[in-house]
């Protein structure tokens, strides 16, 4: 086939509108980026305004050390240091379901720099694909970790009603242990920092 039949062909004028249909939806995806992108400022204010219920708090991301990023329990995501004092941590508990790690959002307590309690303790719904049996903890279970301030056992949940430890449900066990753990490593994180002088 001569060029001049192939421009004039049905296939060319496919490729044309091809052509332009993706020119289009490039320059489209593009503008559209650039007005819906979110900035690491909205970003964090986006997590402080979710797990935090006080609205006219601001809060800074602290940059963390290799040493403050892991311990026994798990892993420091993210730790914002709120202006009233307390912290948000993002933390990953170890020994969850199938051995993957357990997210969590806890907010620590902190009085004149020291460690005072848990407040609030939330799945990160966005980091726990598979751990398909965290709906079996209950909104009370994670209430239960409120005003906690020593480890947790494997297998077990603190309850501020009693102060005992209490065994969990069958099934949810490894879920629930690595989201002990989480707990568990924001705690330990938060008293090596008082141990630091608060903000450190």
């Amino acid at each position: 086939m001569k060029l001049k039949d192939f421009l004039k062909s049905s296939a060319f004028k496919c490729i044309l509108v091809l052509l332009s249909i993706a020119l289009a939806s490039g320059g489209l995806l593009s503008i559209l980026n650039d007005l819906l992108a979110v900035s690491p400022a909205e970003q964090k204010q986006r997590v402080i305004t979710k797990y935090y219920p006080d609205p006219s708090v601001s809060a800074e991301e602290k940059e963390l050390t290799e040493d403050e990023k892991t311990n026994e329990f798990g892993v420091i995501e993210t730790v914002y240091l709120v202006s009233d004092g307390n912290l948000i941590i993002n933390a990953a508990g170890y020994k969850g379901y199938k051995n993957e790690n357990v997210k969590a959002w806890v907010i620590i307590d902190m009085v004149e720099g020291k460690f005072a309690g848990v407040q609030s303790v939330v799945a990160d719904s966005s980091a726990n694909g598979k751990q398909s049996l965290l709906g079996n903890l209950s909104d009370g279970f994670f209430k239960n970790y409120s005003a906690h301030n020593e480890e947790l056992k494997s297998g077990e949940y603190f309850t501020l009603e009693t102060g005992e430890m209490f065994s969990l449900a069958s099934g949810a066990t490894h879920t629930s242990e690595g989201m002990n753990n989480a707990v568990n490593a924001a705690v330990y994180y938060a008293k090596a920092l008082s141990a630091k002088g608060g903000n450190a």
